[in-house]
């Protein structure tokens, strides 16, 4: 009823909101977009990215049936031994997000879930991200970007600053800060009300 919408979106979320934006039928619907730590597109300078790349493009699909099944079975085990094998991806998150993880990650239909959006991400992301799909939004416009981030790394920062999009970059808060340290939450929530606030005065 006349209200406009601020898109928000996290790591692939930013790039579906900017689709959005971007795909939108009626120009007068949307104020802006915020992005926090944007995955826009791939980030060949990275190890770990690369390697991540090469498994998940470079298997098949029966080979990750396999892999589901195998980690839907651990998923089966007493959850001390869950919490024993997860141990590397849980030692950064809160305790409420840990047990979580533990209790629901190891699931075949989550499993296969999971490596089938992160192949998809990887393979729709090869091509460098077009700045010029924000259009006339690009001064309504506010990305985070984070020091030590494969996914939204400092690079596209600076990519970002110079096509005139308002950027921010903030150090020592991860990727996947809403399941690590409340101080990171903190932060990013600051931030992003800032946003909101500066895009809601806009008409």
């Amino acid at each position: 009823y006349g209200e406009k919408i601020i898109l928000v979106g996290h790591s692939i979320g930013a790039y579906i909101a900017i689709e959005a934006l971007a795909r939108r039928t009626r120009s007068n619907i949307f104020k802006g977009v915020v992005g926090i730590m944007p995955f826009l597109e791939a980030n060949f300078r990275d190890s770990s990215y690369v390697s991540k790349d090469r498994w998940l493009r470079g298997w098949m699909w029966p080979v990750m049936f396999l892999l589901a099944f195998s980690l839907h079975v651990i998923g089966l085990l007493p959850h001390t031994f869950k919490q024993f094998f997860l141990r590397g991806n849980t030692a950064t998150m809160d305790s409420k997000a840990k047990d979580f993880t533990v209790a629901n990650m190891l699931r075949f239909s989550t499993i296969t879930n999971y490596l089938f959006l992160g192949r998809s991400e990887f393979i729709h992301h090869l091509a460098p991200f077009d700045w010029t799909r924000l259009g006339s939004f690009r001064s309504h416009s506010h990305f985070l970007y984070t020091t030590d981030d494969m996914w939204a790394p400092v690079h596209c920062f600076k990519q970002a600053q110079n096509t005139g999009v308002d950027a921010t970059l903030l150090e020592g808060v991860p990727h996947g800060f809403s399941v690590g340290p409340a101080s990171g939450n903190q932060r990013i929530c600051s931030w992003l009300s800032e946003k909101i606030a500066d895009l809601s005065r806009h008409q």
